[in-house]
């Protein structure tokens, strides 16, 4: 797997820090526009997670962030990571009726888990938005999904725009689920930065990925 860091995949070994942040102390809407006028592309469900989760506080030091991959972790996948270049990884990834194939992979759980048996922690929210800002040369077609805890997400609700009419019983349906539990994840997509966000239940099991965490 090409990547910038260097995993260090001896299970033994102290982890290498890939990146060293220095969270500003900036607002979330200071974070949000930065990222726009840098060309980011910020998804919606992404800037309702910072706007949600970011606070501010006194006395932010320097966060240092390591990337991971399950072999890191001492953990095992039925599936190995493939060419993230490749448009049809993650076609296939992304389909869901590939779905069911995870079945036996690491679960979000057990990731979380494993990460802190060897030193790591999860980022906190303000890293993120800093990390996408600074992280300027990543591949194309790369995924990093940020080790971080679950932010809730309310689904999107369907509203009746004519007083006449009335939502639709799959539209009733879809506005009584309860909030997901999603993380932050980094890409570059067609030569554009993206901050998006990815379901990350307890249950969760995943295809072999790459996770950023904070060394403790």
């Amino acid at each position: 797997m090409e990547h910038e860091s260097v995993l260090n995949h001896e299970t033994g070994g102290e982890l290498p820090v890939w990146k060293t942040v220095y969270p500003q102390g900036e607002d979330s809407y200071e974070l949000t526009r930065e990222m726009r006028v840098q060309g980011v592309t910020v998804h919606r469900e992404a800037e309702a997670m910072i706007y949600d989760s970011i606070t501010l506080h006194e006395g932010y030091e320097p966060v240092d962030l390591v990337c991971v991959d399950f072999a890191d972790l001492g953990l095992c996948s039925r599936h190995s990571l493939g060419d993230q270049s490749d448009p049809a990884f993650w076609e296939y990834y992304d389909d869901p009726s590939h779905r069911e194939e995870a079945h036996g992979c690491p679960t979000t759980a057990q990731i979380n888990k494993a990460a802190g048996e060897r030193g790591l922690a999860p980022c906190p929210p303000e890293v993120v938005p800093r990390l996408r800002l600074e992280y300027v040369n990543q591949p194309e077609g790369e995924r990093l999904f940020v080790g971080m805890e679950p932010i809730p997400v309310s689904p999107k609700k369907f509203e009746v725009r004519l007083p006449f009419r009335k939502l639709t019983p799959y539209a009733e349906k879809m506005n009584n689920r309860r909030p997901s539990p999603k993380i932050l994840k980094l890409e570059r997509i067609g030569g554009r930065d993206v901050l998006g966000s990815e379901s990350a239940e307890p249950e969760k099991e995943w295809f072999s990925q790459t996770f950023v965490f904070r060394r403790v």
